[in-house]
Protein backbone atom coordinates (compact mmCIF):
# COMPACT_ATOMS: atom_id res chain seq x y z
CA UNK A 1 0.00 0.00 0.00
CA UNK A 2 0.66 3.90 -0.31
CA UNK A 3 2.95 5.31 2.01
CA UNK A 4 3.91 9.02 2.22
CA UNK A 5 7.57 10.24 2.71
CA UNK A 6 8.39 13.34 3.50
CA UNK A 7 11.38 13.83 1.79
CA UNK A 8 12.18 17.19 3.81
CA UNK A 9 11.87 15.91 6.93
CA UNK A 10 13.41 17.65 9.93
CA UNK A 11 14.39 17.82 13.90
CA UNK A 12 12.67 20.21 16.66
CA UNK A 13 14.78 22.36 18.58
CA UNK A 14 13.74 20.45 21.83
CA UNK A 15 10.75 18.15 23.08
CA UNK A 16 7.89 20.55 22.88
CA UNK A 17 4.80 20.81 21.04
CA UNK A 18 5.38 24.25 19.95
CA UNK A 19 9.28 24.02 19.14
CA UNK A 20 10.86 25.31 15.57
CA UNK A 21 11.24 22.57 13.10
CA UNK A 22 14.78 22.96 11.31
CA UNK A 23 13.88 21.04 8.08
CA UNK A 24 16.59 19.22 6.02
CA UNK A 25 16.26 21.77 3.23
CA UNK A 26 15.58 25.22 4.55
CA UNK A 27 14.40 26.59 1.34
CA UNK A 28 11.48 24.59 1.64
CA UNK A 29 9.21 25.85 4.90
CA UNK A 30 7.23 21.97 5.08
CA UNK A 31 6.92 18.73 4.22
CA UNK A 32 7.58 17.48 0.66
CA UNK A 33 5.92 13.94 0.22
CA UNK A 34 6.33 11.09 -2.29
CA UNK A 35 4.42 7.98 -2.54
CA UNK A 36 6.40 5.30 -1.60
CA UNK A 37 4.54 1.64 -1.91
CA UNK A 38 6.05 -0.03 1.28
CA UNK A 39 2.76 -0.54 3.36
CA UNK A 40 0.76 -3.21 4.20
CA UNK A 41 -2.64 -4.04 5.50
CA UNK A 42 -3.77 -7.76 6.60
CA UNK A 43 -7.63 -9.04 6.95
CA UNK A 44 -8.37 -12.40 8.81
CA UNK A 45 -11.94 -13.45 9.57
CA UNK A 46 -14.50 -16.01 10.62
CA UNK A 47 -17.20 -15.88 9.49
CA UNK A 48 -20.52 -18.25 10.05
CA UNK A 49 -23.76 -18.04 8.98
CA UNK A 50 -27.27 -19.66 9.87
CA UNK A 51 -30.17 -19.11 7.68
CA UNK A 52 -34.15 -20.60 8.17
CA UNK A 53 -35.87 -20.06 4.87
CA UNK A 54 -39.55 -19.13 5.22
CA UNK A 55 -41.65 -21.86 6.97
CA UNK A 56 -44.08 -22.36 9.54
CA UNK A 57 -45.25 -19.17 8.40
CA UNK A 58 -41.46 -17.46 9.52
CA UNK A 59 -37.74 -17.52 8.51
CA UNK A 60 -34.99 -16.10 10.19
CA UNK A 61 -31.13 -14.91 9.98
CA UNK A 62 -28.33 -14.90 12.33
CA UNK A 63 -24.71 -14.23 11.09
CA UNK A 64 -21.47 -13.58 12.99
CA UNK A 65 -17.53 -12.25 12.23
CA UNK A 66 -14.42 -13.15 14.21
CA UNK A 67 -11.91 -10.73 12.43
CA UNK A 68 -8.83 -8.79 13.12
CA UNK A 69 -7.18 -5.92 10.47
CA UNK A 70 -3.77 -5.32 10.79
CA UNK A 71 -1.07 -2.88 9.33
CA UNK A 72 1.49 -0.41 9.51
CA UNK A 73 -1.45 2.31 7.37
CA UNK A 74 -4.54 2.84 9.32
CA UNK A 75 -6.62 2.88 6.30
CA UNK A 76 -7.48 5.20 3.10
CA UNK A 77 -4.91 7.46 4.45
CA UNK A 78 -1.58 6.98 3.73
CA UNK A 79 0.24 9.15 6.18
CA UNK A 80 2.91 7.83 9.18
CA UNK A 81 3.71 9.39 12.21
CA UNK A 82 6.84 7.34 12.66
CA UNK A 83 9.10 8.85 10.13
CA UNK A 84 12.29 10.26 11.70
CA UNK A 85 14.82 12.33 9.59
CA UNK A 86 15.01 9.87 6.45
CA UNK A 87 13.74 6.55 8.13
CA UNK A 88 10.15 5.59 8.13
CA UNK A 89 10.06 3.50 11.49
CA UNK A 90 7.32 1.46 9.72
CA UNK A 91 7.42 -0.73 12.90
CA UNK A 92 6.29 1.76 14.90
CA UNK A 93 3.35 2.44 12.58
CA UNK A 94 2.01 -1.16 12.96
CA UNK A 95 -1.43 -1.27 14.73
CA UNK A 96 -5.05 -2.13 13.73
CA UNK A 97 -6.53 -0.88 10.66
CA UNK A 98 -9.49 1.25 10.63
CA UNK A 99 -11.84 -1.18 9.55
CA UNK A 100 -10.92 -3.54 12.51
CA UNK A 101 -14.05 -4.98 14.16
CA UNK A 102 -13.17 -7.80 16.22
CA UNK A 103 -16.50 -9.39 16.72
CA UNK A 104 -19.86 -8.05 14.42
CA UNK A 105 -23.32 -9.81 15.23
CA UNK A 106 -26.65 -9.55 13.41
CA UNK A 107 -30.07 -11.04 13.34
CA UNK A 108 -33.10 -10.80 11.08
CA UNK A 109 -36.19 -12.75 11.19
CA UNK A 110 -40.35 -12.47 10.13
CA UNK A 111 -42.99 -13.98 11.15
CA UNK A 112 -46.37 -13.94 9.83
CA UNK A 113 -48.95 -13.79 13.15
CA UNK A 114 -51.53 -16.58 12.61
CA UNK A 115 -55.00 -16.37 12.89
CA UNK A 116 -54.89 -12.73 12.38
CA UNK A 117 -55.26 -12.95 7.97
CA UNK A 118 -52.43 -10.45 7.58
CA UNK A 119 -50.09 -9.34 10.40
CA UNK A 120 -46.63 -9.21 9.77
CA UNK A 121 -43.79 -8.22 12.28
CA UNK A 122 -40.11 -8.30 11.45
CA UNK A 123 -37.41 -7.59 13.56
CA UNK A 124 -33.78 -7.00 12.80
CA UNK A 125 -30.52 -6.24 15.13
CA UNK A 126 -26.74 -5.78 14.83
CA UNK A 127 -23.99 -5.63 17.22
CA UNK A 128 -20.20 -4.49 16.36
CA UNK A 129 -17.28 -3.72 19.05
CA UNK A 130 -15.41 -0.72 19.09
CA UNK A 131 -13.75 0.55 16.10
CA UNK A 132 -9.65 1.23 17.26
CA UNK A 133 -8.90 4.74 18.41
CA UNK A 134 -5.01 6.04 19.46
CA UNK A 135 -4.14 7.02 22.92
CA UNK A 136 -1.32 9.79 22.82
CA UNK A 137 -0.63 12.97 24.33
CA UNK A 138 0.45 16.02 21.93
CA UNK A 139 1.92 18.12 24.94
CA UNK A 140 5.30 16.86 23.51
CA UNK A 141 7.24 15.74 21.16
CA UNK A 142 10.20 13.37 22.59
CA UNK A 143 11.58 11.83 19.53
CA UNK A 144 11.48 15.67 17.93
CA UNK A 145 10.38 14.52 14.88
CA UNK A 146 8.00 17.62 14.24
CA UNK A 147 5.10 15.38 14.59
CA UNK A 148 4.00 14.82 17.82
CA UNK A 149 3.37 11.20 18.00
CA UNK A 150 3.67 10.32 21.42
CA UNK A 151 1.20 7.46 22.52
CA UNK A 152 0.39 6.92 26.03
CA UNK A 153 2.51 3.74 27.14
CA UNK A 154 0.04 0.42 27.62
CA UNK A 155 -2.26 0.53 30.42
CA UNK A 156 -6.01 1.57 31.52
CA UNK A 157 -7.19 5.24 31.16
CA UNK A 158 -9.98 7.04 32.32
CA UNK A 159 -11.67 9.87 31.54
CA UNK A 160 -13.64 12.65 33.72
CA UNK A 161 -17.41 12.85 34.75
CA UNK A 162 -20.02 10.78 34.58
CA UNK A 163 -19.77 10.67 30.66
CA UNK A 164 -15.91 9.37 30.77
CA UNK A 165 -14.97 6.32 29.22
CA UNK A 166 -12.61 3.95 30.45
CA UNK A 167 -10.00 2.05 27.66
CA UNK A 168 -6.88 -0.36 27.92
CA UNK A 169 -4.25 0.24 25.10
CA UNK A 170 -1.19 -1.41 24.20
CA UNK A 171 0.81 1.56 23.68
CA UNK A 172 0.41 1.61 19.76
CA UNK A 173 -1.34 3.29 16.80
CA UNK A 174 -4.40 2.37 16.94
CA UNK A 175 -4.17 0.27 20.52
CA UNK A 176 -7.54 0.82 21.80
CA UNK A 177 -10.91 0.64 20.76
CA UNK A 178 -14.09 2.73 21.32
CA UNK A 179 -17.51 1.96 22.67
CA UNK A 180 -19.01 -0.81 21.23
CA UNK A 181 -22.58 -0.22 19.00
CA UNK A 182 -26.04 -2.37 19.00
CA UNK A 183 -28.99 -0.92 17.39
CA UNK A 184 -32.64 -3.16 17.08
CA UNK A 185 -35.08 -2.24 14.67
CA UNK A 186 -38.94 -3.43 13.93
CA UNK A 187 -41.21 -3.76 11.25
CA UNK A 188 -45.20 -4.05 11.97
CA UNK A 189 -47.22 -4.42 9.13
CA UNK A 190 -50.88 -5.65 8.18
CA UNK A 191 -52.02 -6.84 4.49
CA UNK A 192 -55.61 -6.08 2.90
CA UNK A 193 -56.52 -7.99 -0.01
CA UNK A 194 -58.82 -5.61 -1.51
CA UNK A 195 -59.48 -7.71 -4.52
CA UNK A 196 -57.98 -10.11 -7.59
CA UNK A 197 -54.35 -9.35 -7.14
CA UNK A 198 -54.44 -6.38 -5.02
CA UNK A 199 -53.44 -5.63 -1.91
CA UNK A 200 -53.21 -2.73 0.47
CA UNK A 201 -49.93 -2.91 3.63
CA UNK A 202 -50.28 -0.55 6.40
CA UNK A 203 -46.97 -0.38 8.05
CA UNK A 204 -45.34 0.99 11.21
CA UNK A 205 -41.43 0.78 11.94
CA UNK A 206 -39.51 1.77 15.06
CA UNK A 207 -36.19 2.41 14.69
CA UNK A 208 -33.73 1.80 17.49
CA UNK A 209 -36.39 0.02 19.64
CA UNK A 210 -34.33 -0.23 22.81
CA UNK A 211 -33.40 3.31 22.71
CA UNK A 212 -30.00 2.28 23.00
CA UNK A 213 -27.29 5.23 22.83
CA UNK A 214 -24.21 3.97 20.49
CA UNK A 215 -21.36 6.90 21.41
CA UNK A 216 -18.60 7.71 19.14
CA UNK A 217 -15.32 7.39 19.71
CA UNK A 218 -14.00 10.04 22.37
CA UNK A 219 -10.61 12.16 21.96
CA UNK A 220 -7.96 10.14 22.82
CA UNK A 221 -5.11 13.02 23.27
CA UNK A 222 -4.76 13.98 27.01
CA UNK A 223 -3.18 17.07 26.37
CA UNK A 224 -7.37 18.15 25.89
CA UNK A 225 -8.25 17.03 29.66
CA UNK A 226 -11.43 18.24 29.19
CA UNK A 227 -12.73 16.00 26.77
CA UNK A 228 -9.99 12.77 26.78
CA UNK A 229 -12.06 9.73 27.25
CA UNK A 230 -14.79 11.92 27.77
CA UNK A 231 -18.23 11.30 25.23
CA UNK A 232 -19.37 14.07 23.18
CA UNK A 233 -21.02 12.36 20.00
CA UNK A 234 -23.21 9.72 19.54
CA UNK A 235 -23.42 7.26 16.50
CA UNK A 236 -27.61 6.57 16.73
CA UNK A 237 -30.21 8.08 16.14
CA UNK A 238 -32.77 7.90 19.27
CA UNK A 239 -35.88 6.03 19.07
CA UNK A 240 -38.48 7.16 16.21
CA UNK A 241 -41.54 6.13 14.81
CA UNK A 242 -42.49 6.12 11.51
CA UNK A 243 -45.71 5.05 9.43
CA UNK A 244 -46.15 4.32 5.81
CA UNK A 245 -48.52 2.57 2.89
CA UNK A 246 -48.37 0.45 0.14
CA UNK A 247 -50.65 -0.57 -2.97
CA UNK A 248 -50.00 -3.04 -5.13
CA UNK A 249 -51.56 -4.41 -8.29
Amino acid sequence: MIVLKDLNPGLRVDTSRTGTVNRVNPLYVTTVNSPVNIGFQNYNSLQLQFEKRVSNHYSFRTSYTLAKGWGNVAGDDSSVNSQLLDDLRLKLNEGYTGVDRKHNWSASGTADIPHTHGLRVALTSKFLTGSPMTLSDTSFDLDRNGLANEYLPAGTYSGAGPLGYTVTTDGRRNGAHGPSRYQMDGRFSYRFNTGEKKTLDLYGEVLNMTNYTSFGNPSGDRRTAATFLVFTATQSLPRSIQFGSRFAF
